[in-house]
């Protein structure tokens, strides 16, 4: 493992064995031959997969990344909140409207969602996995919920169709902050509080 650690994707194939019993991880190769502007399949992609990520990531280069456009009118909007102790009102009318309906949001005060190919691992995850799958998952399926597919994989398919594989786990995510928890995710990565300070 020390050889292949930080190339591991190098050795994907040798991990996706024909037999699934014998296989690390399994990923079930899409073998049709259709035209995709016509597969059902590639619409539901685009409308659940490609378009919020692209909309998201977009998002959050224009505000959310230190060097963004809109970065330093956000960091002084955050330092003005905080002196005055009014975070929650950004928090009531601006961020809890938009993260609830695009991302389930529970307000953890510590967003991760740019990590996960913009899906929340709080509201995605039971067992709030940051770094990569728990290891329960059989088949794509989530251990503890079965229904359910698990984050990871559904994180792997989106920058997958989004031609983005390459930032699969790239970044190492400390434990969730749960000192930060109810308060605002957006005022707190601009005023450098939370887990990317």
């Amino acid at each position: 493992m020390e050889k292949i650690e930080n190339h591991w994707a190098d050795y994907h194939g040798e991990f996706t064995a024909d037999n699934k019993e014998k296989a690390y991880y399994w990923y079930e190769q899409d073998s049709s031959d259709g035209d995709l502007t016509t597969d059902k399949s590639y619409w539901k992609e685009m409308l659940f997969d490609l378009i919020p990520y692209r909309m998201l990531n977009f998002a959050h280069n224009l505000l959310f990344n230190k060097s963004g456009l809109l970065a330093p009118a956000c960091r002084t909007l955050a330092s003005v909140l905080e002196r005055s102790k009014k975070t929650w009102v950004l928090k009531r009318c601006l961020e809890d409207p938009v993260k609830v309906l695009f991302l389930s949001c529970q307000s953890c005060g510590d967003c991760a969602i740019q990590h996960v190919a913009f899906l929340c691992p709080e509201t995605g995850c039971p067992k709030h996995t940051r770094n990569g799958p728990c290891g329960g998952s059989r088949e794509g399926a989530c251990e503890v919920y079965p229904e359910k597919q698990c984050i990871w994989v559904r994180a792997h398919e989106r920058l997958k169709h989004a031609k983005r594989l390459s930032c699969f786990m790239q970044d190492r995510v400390p434990p969730r902050m749960w000192e930060l928890n109810k308060t605002s995710a957006w005022a707190n990565f601009h005023l450098g509080k939370d887990h990317q300070r």
